[in-house]
């Protein structure tokens, strides 16, 4: 990944036409007939292996038409505070993937994907960056997929691409005000963890969009983006197609100036707190509150949040589609919509697990002036479900539960996000059908005594209007 491109000032001049083509058939030992063999209907494990070179590759071998590739740095937003990068790095190099790299065009990586019937995707969350493709289960994709992700991460840093990638930042950040549920969502972050790791946002910040440049993109990408950072998963993909891809992304690594110690990500502490935020939300306000909750790194964490948000009624529900299904049964919906006389639009859960902290609580959108009336309501919910939830209850928040994970697995893309955020954690990897039963585990009392742990936190409340409050 990180080739000649990075040295120490990280600028690479574009090579012409015949020297990428020189370096192209000089970089390619891992370019190998793909597997053909069938793989199973159906499983319910997958393999994993450490190669030589340090990268972790994860195989999950399931027959689809499609497969998916995804090659993840274990960063994102919070590792720019543990070093000083300034803030918006991790935002810039999503921007920069699959444009202009070493050895191809950005619209030479664009055609080869199409014609491998595949499609591109990078995306940032506060503890990984992802780099994915996904398309049709043929010999084509996956060597395609080989090229794609071994340039993906040596971008040549053009002065250009750098002021295109300023103009789509800065207009991201100006679109995120005409978006109340980002909005809050980022500023529940910052409230909940001040300027400590979870707190940083993953939009570069209006005072650092001129600030970033391509010496502290490549700064970052020489700590994060070395072999022993990240991991390549393939669902759909054999073990002896990653290995072949995964030893050769990192075969000019011996140029590069490594780190000389381990990266780290910056540590979280929970405070809580309130903020109103100016967005643009019409004639409504959008509250939301949430506490402070166990990491992934807790026995059962996981699965116990997912049991709650199913409770409480998924994702969200809006006045206008309460249908069977969509969180009509919820605990949120029967004691905020049938109670309201008509003043909510919409009401829904929140749940953002991480390795060492998770916040837990609910949004409401609706008229101007309830955010007493809904921050009682959730309390109230949530010291229910610590004292009086019954097992009919915790019965059909597990199947709720269960559904909504099949909903989520159904992206080839989520599936390997899932994988390898375990493998960062440093857990055994749980495939997908072992987290399904797993949910079954969570006893009454595990689910009590979370909640319990939970509201022993500061809430931390967040409103948005475009009217002060």
């Amino acid at each position: 990944m990180m080739l000649r491109a990075f040295t120490a000032s990280i600028k690479t001049t574009r090579k012409s036409s015949s020297q990428r083509a020189i370096a192209t058939s000089a970089c390619e030992p891992w370019q190998r007939t793909p597997s053909a063999k069938p793989l199973p209907e159906n499983t319910t494990t997958g393999s994993t292996k450490k190669l030589s070179n340090g990268l972790t590759v994860i195989s999950y071998p399931l027959r689809k038409h499609t497969a998916a590739l995804s090659l993840f740095s274990n960063s994102g937003s919070r590792a720019e505070i543990s070093n000083q990068f300034p803030a918006g790095v991790s935002h810039y190099l999503q921007r920069f993937a699959y444009k202009n790299n070493l050895f191809k065009f950005s619209l030479e990586v664009v055609r080869e994907i199409e014609a491998a019937g595949a499609d591109l995707n990078a995306n940032i969350t506060r503890e990984s960056i992802g780099y994915h493709i996904e398309g049709l289960n043929t010999p084509q994709l996956i060597q395609t997929s080989g090229e794609m992700l071994r340039a993906v991460a040596i971008p040549t840093l053009d002065e250009w691409q750098l002021l295109r990638a300023r103009d789509e930042i800065r207009q991201e950040v100006d679109h995120l005000s005409t978006n109340p549920h980002q909005c809050a969502v980022e500023a529940l972050h910052r409230v909940a963890f001040g300027e400590t790791g979870l707190g940083q946002s993953l939009f570069c910040p209006n005072y650092n969009i001129e600030a970033v440049d391509s010496s502290h993109i490549g700064q970052f990408m020489r700590r994060y983006y070395v072999p022993s950072n990240m991991v390549l998963v393939g669902t759909g993909v054999e073990m002896g197609d990653l290995e072949a891809i995964g030893n050769a992304l990192f075969d000019y690594s011996e140029t590069r100036n490594k780190p000389s110690d381990p990266p780290t990500s910056a540590p979280s502490k929970y405070r809580g707190g309130n903020f109103h935020v100016l967005g643009k939300t019409g004639d409504t306000t959008l509250y939301a509150l949430v506490h402070g909750a166990p990491g992934l790194n807790k026995p059962k964490a996981k699965e116990t949040l997912s049991i709650l948000s199913a409770l409480l009624g998924g994702a969200g529900v809006r006045k206008a589609e309460r249908t069977p299904g969509s969180g009509v049964s919820g605990l949120l919906s029967t004691d905020l919509f049938n109670k309201s006389n008509g003043w909510v639009e919409r009401t829904g859960a929140l749940c953002f697990p991480y390795s060492d902290a998770s916040l837990f609580g609910a949004y409401l959108q609706g008229e101007h002036g309830y955010g007493e009336e809904f921050a009682k309501t959730v309390g109230d919910i949530l010291k229910r479900l610590s004292t009086s939830l019954s097992e009919a209850d915790l019965a059909r928040g597990k199947a709720l539960a269960k559904a909504q994970a099949l909903g989520v697995f159904t992206s080839l893309e989520s599936v390997n996000e899932y994988l390898a955020s375990q493998l960062f954690l440093g857990k055994d990897i749980v495939y997908p059908q072992g987290f399904l039963d797993s949910i079954d585990s969570v006893s009454l009392s595990d689910v009590k005594s979370f909640v319990t742990e939970m509201l022993k936190t500061e809430p931390s409340y967040v409103r948005v209007a475009d009217v002060p409050q």
